[in-house]
């Protein structure tokens, strides 16, 4: 509601007690006091729902700043994830001569990932879990009569999610027999 259109009931009310004159014995006495009743009642209640208006739009504001506090670094950790899964390659694909260098990308690895849970940003790696559309993709599926239907075989590459919502799913080979 505008401040005007406010200002404008105000002012009518002003006009209503004004054309009344107190000594009219016309009308009878309680008639011109129950529409300034109800004129102060109808006032009461817009009154009473602008603060609940305004109290909602309160609720509502504190919930978005909550919220892009929680999530505000998604968007930052899905650029980052390609580094990650960058330095788990390099990993697997060290050969057994070049350890010191093996070890240096361990700890840059796991300082990297050290610094991703204070944020509340934990990785998703599924091995020997069932399958979960919410938090997995399936990218392949293979036959094994070890492992039940639905199990997951293997991870390809691990998923991540930032208080409990998906940033990326984990992509998984799923065994169904």
């Amino acid at each position: 509601m505008g401040k005007s259109k406010d200002k404008n009931i105000i002012d009518d009310a002003d006009k209503h007690v004004a054309d009344q004159d107190p000594l009219d014995k016309s009308s009878t006495d309680n008639s011109p006091q129950e529409t300034s009743v109800d004129f102060i009642q109808k006032l009461e209640d817009k009154c009473l729902r602008l603060n609940a208006e305004i109290d909602n739009m309160h609720k509502r504001h504190v919930i978005e700043i909550q919220k892009a506090h929680k999530f505000g670094l998604e968007s930052f950790i899905r650029e980052l994830l390609p580094v990650i899964d960058n330095l788990e390659q390099a990993l697997k694909n060290f050969s057994s001569s070049s350890n010191a260098d093996r070890e240096g990308i361990e700890i840059t690895l796991k300082s990297f990932e050290n610094v991703l849970d204070k944020f509340g940003i934990r990785p998703i790696n599924p091995v020997d879990e069932k399958f979960d559309p919410q938090l997995h993709e399936a990218v392949s599926v293979i036959a094994n009569k070890e492992l039940a239907d639905d199990d997951v075989m293997q991870v390809l590459q691990r998923g991540w999610e930032i208080n409990e919502r998906i940033i990326r799913p984990a992509r998984v080979i799923v065994v169904k027999n």
